[in-house]
């Protein structure tokens, strides 16, 4: 591994609001590196202990340079459930789109990036 990256986003339920849905995205740039990606749930909070509370989170898009240095863009599910992406690799890695939605609470997404010769 030639490196690593660790940083934490939040998503505040402001309006502590039952059945309301909140939701936010970031996007992290980096110099076109060889890059495995992660998201993963940090801090979760209940608003409301009376109703369901959820927190769903997926990448949206990323970009990266193909062999021949062209910038190519790769649309993903984001926070879609059980289709949502939570890891990706990618040769050459320029940015990645993440998102949360959450439903009666607050929470935290951790983003990992790991630094590789190359991945697949």
């Amino acid at each position: 591994m030639d490196g690593m990256l660790c940083e934490e986003y939040y998503l505040w339920d402001y309006y502590y609001s039952g059945d309301k849905h909140v939701s936010a995205s970031w996007q992290f740039e980096l110099a076109p590196t060889p890059t495995i990606a992660q998201i993963t749930l940090g801090d979760f909070a209940e608003s409301d202990h009376a109703s369901v509370a959820q927190a769903m989170l997926g990448f949206e898009s990323c970009t990266y340079l193909d062999p021949s240095g062209v910038t190519r863009t790769d649309a993903l599910p984001g926070t879609s459930g059980q289709s949502a992406n939570r890891i990706l690799a990618r040769n050459r890695l320029a940015s990645v789109t993440f998102g949360m939605r959450s439903v009666n609470c607050s929470a935290s997404v951790v983003l990992n990036l790991f630094f590789w010769p190359s991945v697949f």
